[in-house]
């Protein structure tokens, strides 16, 4: 299972980040700099291990997204916030592309869908 975490920008946009997005070498220097017991491996596969690791991650995908990471939590509540914004997602392997890249289902606003997929040509069936 993959996970993702997903930001509000001043303006209300939400920007969401997969963890699979990050390079390799982010994960490292988290592990290197938690010493949380965690590979680079483990610390993407388990982002809410560890308190640290937790914070690390989020800093991690806000810098990529070009976000304000959100202040490192002083209370259990805090940390609870941190923790309901990493969600988990399908892995990659298992989301739809169309010729190669990510496709959007594309839904209503009660949330059924269309059952096409959406690319950046338009519509593909």
């Amino acid at each position: 299972m993959a996970s993702s975490v997903t930001f509000e920008k001043e303006d209300g946009e939400r920007v969401t980040v997969r963890l699979g997005q990050l390079p390799p070498s982010a994960f490292a220097k988290i592990a290197k700099e938690t010493n949380a017991g965690l590979t680079y491996k483990g610390i993407e596969m388990f982002p809410k291990e560890d308190p640290d690791v937790l914070y690390a991650v989020i800093c991690a995908c806000a810098e990529f997204a070009g976000v304000e990471p959100p202040p490192k939590p002083d209370t259990m509540d805090a940390d609870e916030m941190l923790r309901e914004m990493v969600q988990p997602i399908d892995d990659i392997k298992d989301m739809p592309a169309v010729e190669g890249f990510l496709a959007e289902v594309t839904t209503t606003e009660n949330g059924s869908s269309s059952g096409q997929l959406e690319s950046s040509t338009g519509l593909e069936a």
